[in-house]
């Protein structure tokens, strides 16, 4: 079963994980307001865009360490999640990121990917970047 929020339909009948946080970032009322900026980073991010990524980075480095105000994650923490080796590459061999920033409850990206079961980013994570 599907289950549809119509604010969030994309017009396929059924909603995106871009979606969802995009809506969750900006209809919480306790959270900080997103710039465009950061909502078309957070986009890309969960796309795993990496073409629109590096575009966006090269004009705006501050994003490579922004956090989300819902939960702390930063495109480091996204990219372990959904096991984006090459943003993770990007990320830590281009700008630098810190491999071991915590989310609001704690958690690292190397805890993000092991939760989701991405053994590739696993490796990467500890053998090239010694998370």
């Amino acid at each position: 079963m599907v289950i549809t929020v119509p604010f969030l339909d994309d017009g396929s009948g059924s909603n995106s994980i871009a979606n969802i946080i995009i809506c969750l970032e900006l209809n919480s009322t306790s959270f900080l307001p997103m710039t465009q900026e950061q909502k078309d980073w957070l986009l890309a991010i969960v796309d795993c865009d990496q073409p629109k990524m590096t575009r966006m980075l090269n004009q705006h480095p501050e994003l490579a360490v922004w956090k989300t105000s819902i939960n702390g994650y930063t495109a480091l923490h996204y990219a372990a999640k959904y096991g984006d080796c090459a943003a993770i590459r990007l990320l830590l061999g281009n700008y630098h990121v810190q491999v071991d920033a915590q989310t609001c409850e704690g958690m690292t990206p190397l805890h993000l990917a092991a939760a989701n079961g991405n053994e590739d980013v696993i490796i990467l994570l500890t053998s090239v970047y010694k998370a």
